[in-house]
């Protein structure tokens, strides 16, 4: 194609895996390869992604597990905030057909919501928001995105782990040294919540600490 001239808008490549390094593995590897031919402006789509253990046995029947509950929808939450950060520039999850065993959005018998939709219902308000803001996280298996705008802040935190001996983690969270001590509101995803409230935070110079349970997501408000 760069021998003929040939134009490419965007271009796309699918991902499927356990491990959250692997999808932003995949996304550096494939721009480099664009930038490579001379196809810098060309847009880095990963059209298909989900989560999966192995696609044959044991495995495949652990990955619908799994993909269709809190875990698989901390992994979606832990995809996002990472691949944002990333060089893909469009991620499109696989899949919201209602009859399919790779949906975790909606219940193919009632349509009610699964616990996979509300990571990416979470991420919509986060892009209505307009603006990101720089998050940056040390600790393994915890992914945290932010978006602010019109005087408001929400960050997303997913504790997402492939590992079934995962514990419980506490961390401290800092919004900076110049931010003003203040009440932060934490609505949580888990086993038994949609996003519900769960607790109140007062920072001290813009600090405080939380504790999460593995293949959990907490929106902080």
């Amino acid at each position: 194609m760069r021998e003929h001239g040939v134009p490419m808008d965007f271009y796309s490549w699918h991902r499927y895996s356990d491990k959250i390094e692997d999808f932003t593995i995949d996304a550096k590897r494939h721009r480099e390869l664009l930038d490579k031919y001379g196809y810098t402006e060309t847009e880095s789509i990963l059209n298909e992604w989900n989560y999966v253990v192995g696609w044959e046995g044991k495995t495949w029947k652990k990955s619908l597990i799994e993909m269709n509950s809190v875990k698989g929808a901390a992994f979606c939450a832990a995809v996002m905030a990472q691949c944002q950060k990333s060089s893909a520039d469009m991620l499109m999850y696989y899949d919201a057909r209602i009859q399919s065993s790779m949906n975790n959005l909606f219940d193919r018998n009632t349509l009610e919501p699964k616990k996979g939709y509300y990571p990416v219902k979470l991420w919509g308000e986060m892009l209505k928001m307009g603006a990101e803001c720089k998050t940056e996280c040390d600790i393994p298996d915890i992914y945290a995105a932010s978006a602010v705008g019109n005087g408001k802040s929400v960050t997303m935190i997913a504790y997402y782990s492939a590992d079934d001996r995962a514990v419980t983690r506490s961390f401290k969270i800092d919004f900076g040294k110049n931010e003003k001590d203040r009440l932060y509101s934490i609505f949580t995803l888990d086993e038994d919540k949609d996003f519900e409230l769960t607790e109140t935070c007062a920072s001290d110079n813009g600090e405080f600490f939380i504790t999460m349970k593995p293949n959990t997501v907490i929106a902080i408000r």
